[in-house]
Parts: structure tokens; C-alpha cells; sequence
């Protein structure tokens, strides 16, 4: 994951490369279907594809054959983003994140045993917000229109998805 994320940071702008990582739900979603037979929820569905309509506005930014493959390496971040998710969170004792990165993986063991691993991966969507503003700061690169776009789309629908499932019974 974090190896195609530095060469997607390479080949693509930042907001890109970050923002197509989290196509970590779609591969989530559909991983816990086939490996664990969960059934997908009409509501987790909706929001997946909203979420890939938001992140395909990002191939409209960057067009060149650099960009282009840097946007594809950046999807592959996101499918073993999932495998994370779905190790951490189904597999693997919840310690194991100490080994990985730290306090960080430590706070999401512990919330990864009230939370499921969609929900994990859809809150953990809230980065792209963050990344892209931190390097126009310091480096001055701006993400396009597009990419604008699409984050908004991402972050609002990860949003009212988390906010209708808070309404629903557990």
C-alpha cells in the first residue's frame, strides 16, 4: 500500500494519489462479499458508487500518460488499503497494528472492534482533505477543478453515509 502510494505521489499530483487510494471501499466492499459472504447492503452499495463517480472525476485532471498510470498505481494503493482493513479488522488480532505504524494503527485496533471495516475505510476517507491543502502550502501545487469535484462528492457522500448509519439500529 504505501510503496504504490510514494510512486503515485510520483506520477500523479497528491490530491490524486490520495484521494484514489481510498477506492479502498469499493474493494472492500466487494472482498467481505466474496471472502466472508456478506451480504452488500443496498445503503453501503449506494455510497460506493457515489464515492467511484467522485473519484473518476480525478482521471479528467490529469491526462498525461505519467498521470494517467500514477492514477492506476494509485487505485492499487487502494485495493491493499482493503486487504488492511480487512486483515486488521477480520483476520488479525487487533494488536497488530502497533507494528505498523504506530499510535495511529493503535487508536484504529482499538475503534476497529465497534466499528466495521467499511466504516473504518470510508471515515479514514476524511485524509484527502488534509493532503492536498498541506502541499499547496509547502510545494504549491494546486489540485485541478476536477479533482476539487470529486473530493467534495467523496467526502460529502462518506459523510451522510456515516451520519445515516448513526441513525440506524446496530
Amino acid at each position: 500500500m504505501y510503496i504504490c502510494f510514494s510512486v503515485a505521489n510520483k506520477l500523479t499530483t497528491a490530491a490524486n494519489a490520495i484521494v484514489l487510494q481510498f477506492t479502498c471501499p469499493v474493494f472492500l466492499v466487494l472482498l467481505e462479499a466474496f471472502l466472508f459472504h456478506q451480504k452488500i447492503r443496498k445503503r453501503d452499495m449506494s455510497v460506493v458508487l457515489i464515492v467511484l463517480f467522485g473519484i473518476a472525476l480525478f482521471f479528467f485532471d490529469q491526462l498525461s500518460p505519467s498521470g494517467i498510470a500514477g492514477n492506476f498505481v494509485a487505485i492499487a494503493a487502494g485495493m491493499f488499503m482493503a486487504g488492511m482493513f480487512l486483515t486488521i479488522g477480520n483476520l488479525a488480532p487487533s494488536e497488530l497494528g502497533v507494528f505498523q505504524l504506530g499510535i495511529p494503527y493503535v487508536l484504529y485496533a482499538i475503534a476497529s472492534k465497534d466499528c466495521p471495516p467499511l466504516a473504518c475505510s470510508l471515515l479514514s476517507a476524511f485524509e484527502p482533505l488534509l493532503n492536498p491543502v498541506w502541499v499547496m502550502i509547502f510545494d504549491g501545487e494546486k489540485p485541478g477543478l476536477f479533482a476539487l469535484i470529486g473530493g467534495l462528492i467523496v467526502i460529502i457522500s462518506i459523510t451522510v453515509w456515516v451520519i445515516q448509519g448513526q441513525k440506524e439500529p446496530a
